[in-house]
């Protein structure tokens, strides 16, 4: 046989050899695509839990709309969606001691039966007075939610210094 006049030594390394490359092909071909299946099955249990708990996110949503919707039924002086919420931001904007720079509608989009107002509030102050408004808004809203909100350094122009500056994008949902 060709291996008996291999050495010792020889022999060892060839089995060593042939022992790394059968545990480098296990790996490949089995645990590897093992560990990516436990893997896929833990998001996809994930995704159970999320989905059973979908319906209660739902009728979450269809009862703040109908707040939304009472609430500006309700108000009853005639006022705009938009004047609503800006008169809510300028109140705990003052309370903050935080300017109020511009409040606009970016977009209004109807799905279904359902409206989508998207409105972006500018608001200006020192960092903790704005991180303090930001919370203050998100949690008292009520005609709306904060869908994203963003710091920015704006230079002045008149004076050259550098402004903190928060855009606050709310969302509201009304039904049609």
């Amino acid at each position: 046989m060709k291996f008996d006049n291999l050495t010792n030594k020889n022999k060892n390394s060839l089995l060593l050899a042939v022992f790394l490359l059968l545990l480098v092909l296990t790996y490949y071909l089995s645990i590897e695509p093992t560990i990516a299946m436990i893997t896929e099955v833990e998001k996809l249990e994930l995704e159970m839990i999320r989905a059973e708990d979908a319906p209660v996110r739902i009728a979450r949503l269809k009862e703040q709309m109908a707040e939304w919707d009472e609430s500006i039924t309700d108000s009853g002086d005639g006022k705009e969606l938009h004047l609503l919420i800006f008169d809510e931001v300028s109140k705990v904007s003052k309370n903050m001691g935080v300017q109020v720079l511009g409040n606009k509608c970016l977009n209004s989009r109807v799905d279904k039966d359902i409206t989508i107002d998207t409105y972006e509030t500018t608001l200006a102050g020192n960092f903790k007075s704005l991180v303090k408004t930001l919370f203050q808004i998100e949690s008292n809203m009520k005609y709306g939610f904060v869908s994203s909100a963003s710091f920015a350094l704006v230079r002045n122009k008149r004076d050259g210094s550098d402004d903190l500056v928060l855009r606050i994008v709310i969302q509201t949902m009304i039904n049609n």
